[in-house]
């Protein structure tokens, strides 16, 4: 379509359509001219290491650079580096679904087999709980919890963590957190993060990235905060897969890091802008139900009332409207029938975007 000179809006990929932050570009630019662009240790330079101890500290956990912390190709390569470091031939993961759809994949690849359990879009794991407790068997190695959620923007409460800690602990489980969009929260809404819990610390597996905090999504640089022998295991398996992350993006993200924040709050305060129009539009449909994202920058409208399946909604969308969205199929088990928005784009583009999908919806609701 591009090559046609189609001119689509993207609110399809979970990258914020923002240019990096000028002070983090610099640090790039001055480690690239110090010579920082060769190989560092596998588990990442130390001054990476000790700006995320240093920031993890200011939430309230205690973090060991040395012993405790690993760098990574973005949050995905950390969540893969996981799976292969815990999981065995046939190993089983439960997933709360609609989930991102890198976890299955990157399970399976692994060797195990994600089991995924609806707790709808909303995300209300308490509401699932005896589905979740069935869910674990005796291969059960894991639980995957992701807050703020994609592809929901929904956030976990305590209770809800509360019980997959029980669980966990129950059941002799490590539960890997993400927390990739951790300080992308609205309203009231917070961040909790499980390791803080009692008795989690050696059980959590915290898995983040700069990609989307920072506007840094094409700089591959993450993170992951996890008891000692799992590290050492992730960087031996890092060693052979991929090396080290890039040395002038670490040295990055330490700016990024201990820099200024106010660039964070200014993509928040973006993000909020956007998410209040497109609600706002596509509150101009009847029968579909759309939860209010308390936190990341997705919506996750149901459209189930329409009586599309979601890919070829997506596609109509596309040749149609001249949008790009993601098919909630993508996101397992209770994706079907929902399409994934991301408005972390500038407020202008979210509102024509939106728009012209509200407007192919209405369309489609007078023919049906």
């Amino acid at each position: 379509m591009a090559e046609g000179g189609d001119q689509l809006i993207h609110l399809d990929l979970g990258d914020p359509a923002f240019p990096t932050p000028s002070h983090i570009v610099e640090a790039a630019y001055r480690a690239l001219k110090a010579g920082q662009t060769h190989y560092t240790e596998s588990r990442g330079l130390r001054e990476f290491r000790e700006a995320v101890a240093w920031s993890e500290k200011r939430l309230g956990l205690e973090v060991d650079p040395d012993r405790e912390v690993l760098a990574t190709l973005g949050a995905s390569m950390g969540i893969y580096l996981a799976f292969l470091a815990c999981l065995g031939r046939g190993d089983e993961v439960v997933v709360p679904s609609p989930c991102w759809f890198v976890y299955p994949q990157s399970i399976r690849l692994a060797g195990g087999r994600c089991v995924y359990v609806n707790v709808g879009d909303e995300l209300r794991l308490t509401e699932a709980e005896e589905a979740l407790k069935q869910a674990i068997s005796r291969k059960t190695r894991m639980i995957v919890v992701n807050t703020p959620h994609n592809p929901t923007g929904a956030v976990l409460n305590v209770e809800d963590l509360k019980l997959v800690r029980d669980l966990a602990l129950d059941h002799d489980l490590m539960v890997l957190s993400d927390e990739i969009y951790k300080y992308i929260t609205y309203d009231s809404a917070s961040h909790t993060c499980i390791a803080k819990m009692p008795d989690m610390r050696e059980k959590t597996i915290l898995v983040n990235s700069l990609s989307k905090t920072y506007a840094m999504a094409g700089w591959r640089i993450g993170y992951v905060i996890a008891p000692k022998q799992i590290i050492d295991t992730m960087e031996r398996l890092q060693t052979f897969i991929a090396a080290c992350p890039p040395a002038f993006a670490q040295a990055a993200a330490v700016e990024a890091l201990r820099g200024s924040q106010k660039c964070v709050e200014e993509l928040v305060q973006k993000c909020d802008q956007a998410r209040k129009i497109a609600l706002n539009l596509l509150k101009e449909l009847e029968n579909v139900r759309c939860p209010e994202p308390r936190g990341a920058f997705y919506l996750f409208p149901d459209l189930s009332n329409l009586g599309w399946e979601s890919t070829p909604l997506t596609q109509a969308l596309r040749e149609k409207a001249k949008v790009s969205t993601m098919p909630g199929v993508m996101f397992g088990p209770g994706g079907e029938y929902h399409i994934r928005i991301s408005y972390a784009a500038p407020a202008e583009q979210v509102r024509e975007g939106v728009k012209r999908i509200v407007s192919f919806l209405k369309s489609l609701q007078k023919t049906s």
